[in-house]
This record gives structure tokens, sequence and C-alpha cells, in this order.
């Protein structure tokens, strides 16, 4: 789903079953790229063993050489939207062990959710669970 106005871009990609996390990493550049708009920053949360050891080491690692924090086995921060950042997301992107919220230098922000699995849902804030299919832009 893609949702688009004058002050927001709001899309969430789905992944389940044996689809590869790079074809969801795919659609989400795609749709980064369509919106001809740069980004110029990342927050994200995500829970760093997992996403280390079963989704994408290297990316993980990124996150943390940008100066994403581990805290508590969470993966936690704000950092600046290098491309090599934008790009470690985005391999990331498809699992629900990472939520991220981009913004772009007009202070507009990308938001993003997944729930690839019946049991496991990610919002925005990670805190919160009111509403789990979507976030909530500022």
């Amino acid at each position: 789903m893609i949702a688009m106005s004058a002050t927001m871009i709001r899309f969430t990609i789905d992944h389940s079953g044996p689809e590869r996390h790079e074809r969801s990493a795919e659609l989400a550049r795609a749709i980064l790229a369509s919106t001809d708009r740069s980004l110029s920053e990342l927050e994200v949360v995500g829970i760093e063993p997992l996403l280390t050891n079963h989704v994408d080491a290297e990316s993980a690692e990124r996150l943390r050489d940008a100066g994403v924090q581990v805290d508590d086995e969470t993966l936690r921060g704000t950092v600046d939207a290098t491309p090599a950042v934008v790009d470690a997301v985005l391999s990331l992107f498809s699992d629900s062990l990472l939520v991220a919220r981009l913004s772009t230098s007009r202070g507009r922000r990308f938001s993003r959710a997944t729930i690839p699995t019946p049991n496991r849902v990610a919002c925005w804030p990670p805190s919160t669970n009111r509403s789990a299919r979507r976030f909530r832009s500022s």
C-alpha cells in the first residue's frame, strides 16, 4: 500500500513466507526513488541480535558504525541518511524486527511498518500498539 499527500508518504511492505528479504528491499528502494525526494535523517528501532543473526549482519553492522546505539539488545537511534545507512535500512526493511522513520530535509517523513507474521506486529512508536498497521507522521 502507498498513500501520498503533499506532506507525507506512507507505505507498508508486508513480507511473509518464502519470499526473500531482497525482494522487499527492492520494492522499498523503488518507492523511495519514485518520490524524487532526498532523505536527510533516519530513525530506527530494531532487535539487534535477530537482525544480525537472521536477516543481514552486514547491514546491522553498518547501522551500528553510523552511530545507532545498542542498548539491552535493542538497536535504536537517529542518524544522518548517508547512502550506506539508507542502503542498510532498506536491506533490513522487510522484517518486523526493524522499524524505521525516514525524514527529508524539509522535515517530511516517510514511515513504514511491516506485519510479516500474525504473532509479531511492528508499530511506531515501538512502545505503543494502538495502531499496529500504520505509522503516524508528525
